[in-house]
Parts: C-alpha cells; sequence; structure tokens
C-alpha cells in the first residue's frame, strides 16, 4: 500500500513538472524592445519596434495599450524568417501622445506585457506650410439698401429773360407749281415671308399647286421667283431652310439635266431639275425626285 502511494505522488510530481514546462515554453517573453521615442537612437525609424525576447512563435500579435484613453491598437507584425525570438512591428503614423503597455500574444494564446514602457512624446510643431492658392472670386453681393434723399441744392440763380420776337406776317399762298414727271412703274415683286414646314417633291399640281400650297400657309402669298428671293435676300431677310423658287425656266445654272421648273411643277421624277435657294442665299438645281419646302413671297400692298 505505501509503495502504490510513493508510486502516485511520483507520477503527479512528473505531470505537474511537465505541465509547468510546457506552460512556460508558451508563455512569450519579452527581453527588450527597440525604437522606443525616449532612445537617442532610434533604430527603427519614427513609426515601429523591434521586440526582442523567446516564444514569439510563427503568428504573433503586438498590440500598443492605453490604459487612461481606453485604445487598444494592433500594430503590423513584420517577422524575420525562421526567427521566433525578434519582432518587428509597425504602427500607425499619427499615434497620440502617452504611455502605452507592449502587449505579445503568440499563436498559444500565451501572452506577455510590458507597463507603460513605450512612451510617444508631444512632438515640437512643424514649420508653417506654404500660402494656398489664391480662392475664386465669390459671387457679387446683393444690392445695398437705398441710402437717404441728400438735402435740397441751393436755388441757381434766375437768367436774365431775352427780348420778345416780333411776330411776323402771314405770307401769300404760292403759286401752284407744274406736274412733275411720272415715276417709273413699280416691279410688282413681293417679299419673302417663310418657308413652308411641309416639303415636296417636284410635282405641286402645276404653278396653280404652288401658289395654292404657299397661300394655305401664308395667305395671299405665292411661290417665290428668282428675283422675288434676290432682292430679299439684299434687304437681310434671309430663309432659315431650303426650298423651291420659279424661274420659268430661265435658270442658268451648269447641270447636264434642263432646269426647267420639274416641267412647270408637274413631276417628280429623276431626269429633271427645278430651282431652290438654301439657307446660305445659295441657288441649287435638286432633282424633282427630292422634297424641301417652298418658299413664300408676298406682294407688297
Amino acid at each position: 500500500m505505501r509503495n502504490r502511494m510513493l508510486a502516485l505522488l511520483t507520477i503527479l510530481s512528473l505531470f505537474l513538472f511537465l505541465v509547468a514546462n510546457d506552460v512556460s515554453c508558451n508563455t512569450p517573453v519579452i527581453e527588450s524592445i527597440e525604437g522606443n521615442s525616449q532612445l537617442e537612437d532610434s533604430r527603427y525609424f519614427k513609426n515601429g519596434i523591434i521586440v526582442h525576447g523567446e516564444n514569439f512563435g510563427t503568428l504573433p500579435k503586438v498590440e500598443l495599450i492605453s490604459e487612461d484613453k481606453g485604445e487598444v491598437i494592433q500594430l503590423k507584425v513584420i517577422l524575420d524568417e525562421n526567427i521566433s525570438s525578434r519582432i518587428e512591428a509597425v504602427f500607425p503614423e499619427y499615434l497620440k501622445s502617452g504611455e502605452y503597455d507592449i502587449k505579445v500574444t503568440n499563436q498559444e494564446k500565451g501572452t506577455s506585457a510590458l507597463t507603460e514602457d513605450y512612451k510617444v512624446l508631444q512632438g515640437e510643431p512643424g514649420p508653417a506650410g506654404a500660402t494656398g492658392a489664391t480662392g475664386s472670386k465669390g459671387p457679387t453681393g446683393g444690392q445695398g439698401p437705398k441710402g437717404d434723399t441728400g438735402a435740397q441744392g441751393a436755388v441757381g440763380v434766375t437768367g436774365a429773360t431775352g427780348p420778345k420776337g416780333t411776330v411776323g406776317e402771314t405770307g401769300p399762298s404760292g403759286a401752284t407749281g407744274p406736274t412733275g414727271i411720272a415715276g417709273l412703274p413699280g416691279s410688282g415683286a413681293g417679299e419673302f415671308v417663310g418657308t413652308t414646314s411641309q416639303w415636296y417633291n417636284g410635282n405641286l399640281g402645276s404653278w396653280t399647286g404652288a401658289k395654292n400650297k404657299c397661300n394655305a400657309v401664308f395667305e395671299g402669298s405665292h411661290m417665290c421667283t428668282a428675283f422675288e428671293m434676290m432682292l430679299s435676300l439684299q434687304s437681310g431677310n434671309w430663309p432659315s431652310q431650303e426650298g423651291w423658287i420659279g424661274t420659268l425656266g430661265l435658270a442658268n445654272l451648269q447641270t447636264t439635266e434642263p432646269v426647267d421648273d420639274c416641267n412647270g411643277w408637274r413631276n417628280d421624277v429623276q431626269g429633271d431639275r427645278g430651282m431652290a435657294v438654301n439657307l446660305y442665299g445659295i441657288a441649287t438645281a435638286p432633282f424633282c425626285s427630292t422634297t424641301r419646302g417652298i418658299h413664300c413671297c408676298k406682294s407688297k400692298n
């Protein structure tokens, strides 16, 4: 019985030793750090630290903990390959000033911490930045209220009254002059009043059909002649689109087919041509099979 008790105590002591040894092996140990802002020779730049110790493992987590601000900042870890005793950790460039705990946790969830071992000091103010570019001009302010009426100026000196002129006597009626020479007869030409919105080919139903189509849109009007369009263009009265005009076959345009007013505005075939004027005031000779509006003119009263 006594021997069994001794054997049991021996096994229990061995188990406790192994557990303690295993916990010791799995707990990270922080021995020192580099890059603390208090050190004059900070090897690790201005935004990182190097942690030396043991049992960091392959996937450690490094945190800065600010007790007074209640902040926990996890740092980006850069490990040297196959080295579990050195951690390079990068933290955000802008940290609030104060004291931070450094905490390391390995993949076995073992942790180790150094209390208030990392201090961020308040830096000196940087130099003033360059003056920014001049902003854009703001909108014009509203008109101010009308000012008070100024005091009335002094009355000027009255000028001298000029002498009154003598009323002349009414002269006798003059003799009737001779009858003047009769003027030249008027041209009877109308002026451009507009273009039909509906487009037509060269078969307008003869000259009468062309007049009726204009008269239906512009009362009292007719299809413009080349002479009427020329006078209207010279007076600055221009069309806004191309339209047919009449020439009685007198157009002298260089074409292989005759420009014959689409055979008196009865044909809509490719072989005949009519005359038109475009919005630039240029005469054209389109085929009678094509469509456009009719330029309409109205005689002056």
